[in-house]
């Protein structure tokens, strides 16, 4: 089941609840390649999303900090939202302030496919992020469909 939120689905193929990763890289390539199974992005995804991630670091120091990576539309064949709830936070840099990080124990990967569509999605994002208690159904969450679900919750 997808939950739509006024612009890209949330797939349950796109989550992972409780992911085992030693460092933000290893969590984006573990959702790149759930995205690039199944068929979401091309094949340049995965090193445009680690690239991009680099230069351009995602984490934000929310309540339960998360991290909302995503590459250029170019790379993305269908929109879409993934999502992963981490057993361990992992470090991604701080979004905007070269140098610091956070400890992130949820990441959003966007899929965008239209470029003007990505800010709106952003910024919905971060206010849905900014809400206490956003990320409580998130990190309870045991399976795929529900972490989706959750997630599609928190967009509403």
């Amino acid at each position: 089941m997808e939950q739509e939120i006024d612009g890209p689905a949330v797939h349950p193929q796109l989550a992972l609840a409780r992911m085992e990763a030693p460092d933000a890289e290893s969590a984006l390539r573990a959702l790149a390649g759930l995205a690039l199974e199944a068929g979401f992005v091309r094949p340049s995804f995965p090193a445009a999303l680690l690239e991009r991630e680099r230069h351009y670091p995602t984490g934000l120091p929310t309540e339960v900090p998360v991290a909302i990576p995503h590459a250029d539309a170019e790379h993305v064949l269908r929109p879409g939202l993934g999502v992963a709830t981490l057993a361990t936070p992992v470090r991604f840099g701080l979004m905007g302030t070269p140098g610091q990080s956070i400890d992130a124990r949820v990441i959003v990967l966007l899929l965008v496919d239209r470029p003007h569509t990505q800010v709106a999605l952003l910024s919905r994002l971060v206010e849905a992020f900014q809400r206490p208690g956003w990320a409580d159904g998130l990190l309870q969450a045991a399976d795929a469909g529900t972490l989706a679900a959750e997630l599609g919750r928190v967009l509403e």
